[in-house]
């Protein structure tokens, strides 16, 4: 295709953010060049949930057809940018492009610096995330899991998570260490139910107990004070 007499833009990663970002340029007639390194478009949006969440997989999904449907938009799975990949920057820049976004990262991994991170056993979220949605090559990766697990988080990644190691794993035991307090989880009740039938209800109802008083303490400091 001769791109010489158009707006040439090249979008590296076809998560949410590069989709979005096609689609924002090609509505104002730029013909984007939308590369991803997965095959299907969508990133963690497609890959970051759980399998059986199918109306919200199907919703996206279609949003994302949409877009690389779009007459002034080039769409290329399974290519890897970068040195040692398919194609490197200064090859895509050899396209003509006016300008080459980058909207790829959100799938890197973060830890948090304690002693036993590298052992065998310890699995970054993103890593069983893409196993169980069957990405290569984290789905021909082998994970041992015991009897037992610990989850380090309280979003909705954790319940996720949680869900799979009841439901595919078969672990008897998961327990979720959060830095936050039940007030401020990153799920939400209808998350819940994929797990509740597995909670400790007693321990769950003896830890809102301890940490009652936490919560309730900084409303007070919102309470009218009386006038003297």
């Amino acid at each position: 295709m001769d791109h010489q007499s158009k707006r040439l833009v090249v979008v590296v990663g076809a998560g949410p953010a590069g989709l979005f970002a096609t689609r924002e340029l090609a509505n104002q007639g730029v013909h984007v060049v939308l590369v991803n390194r997965d095959i299907k478009p969508g990133g963690l949006a497609e890959y970051g949930i759980y399998p059986d969440k199918m109306k919200m997989k199907e919703g996206l999904r279609a949003q994302f057809r949409s877009i690389i449907e779009v007459p002034n938009v080039e769409y290329y799975g399974n290519v890897r940018v970068g040195e040692g990949g398919d194609i490197s920057l200064n090859e895509l820049r050899a396209l003509g492009a006016q300008a080459i976004l980058v909207t790829a990262g959100a799938q890197g991994t973060k830890w948090l610096g304690l002693p036993g991170e590298d052992l065998i056993g310890v699995y970054h979220a993103k890593d069983l995330v893409y196993h169980y949605n069957q990405l290569p090559p984290f789905s021909q990766h082998q994970y041992r899991i015991g009897r037992r697990a610990a989850v380090i988080g309280a979003g909705n990644v954790m319940i996720d998570i949680v869900h799979w190691l009841i439901s595919e794993a078969k672990v008897e035991d998961v327990a979720a260490i959060i830095r936050r307090g039940p007030g401020e989880v990153k799920f939400d009740r209808k998350e819940l139910e994929y797990v509740i039938a597995n909670l400790d209800f007693q321990a769950l109802d003896d830890e809102l107990a301890r940490v009652r008083p936490a919560l309730e303490g900084p409303d007070s400091l919102t309470r009218p004070r009386p006038v003297r």
